[in-house]
């Protein structure tokens, strides 16, 4: 959203200093020079000071709560954070089970389709 924002007030600097001349007169007109413009400029910077405001805030809640708090230990942290999990071993499962071989399946089909169609 915010590059959205930055692309647009570029393009409006851009067209705003290029002047064009209409009906052959001397005095060269711009094309945004209307109160909708300075609207939207006033729209652009008041949603940018917004977002810079709930940013720091958001900020500094983060770090006066990993401050004020005591980390959990990692065995409560187990069976619910990957990795403090024990993964259970691969060595009994059979190979066609395994998420390796069907990958590298794939990719080997993926890639004879990519050489036949190219």
């Amino acid at each position: 959203m915010l590059r959205l924002l930055r692309a647009t007030q570029d393009i409006l600097r851009k067209v705003r200093a290029t002047p064009v001349i209409l009906n052959d007169s001397e005095r060269p007109v711009f094309p945004i020079q209307s109160k909708q413009s300075r609207s939207f400029e006033r729209f652009t910077k008041g949603t940018f000071a917004a977002v810079r405001t709930i940013r720091s805030r958001t900020n500094r809640v983060r770090v006066v709560v990993s401050l004020l708090t005591t980390p959990k230990p990692a065995e409560e942290l187990e069976g619910l954070v990957h990795g403090c999990t024990k993964l259970p071993s691969e060595s009994d499962v059979p190979v066609y089970k395994r998420p390796l071989f069907w990958g590298a399946g794939a990719g080997i089909v993926f890639a004879i389709l990519q050489w036949i169609f190219w």
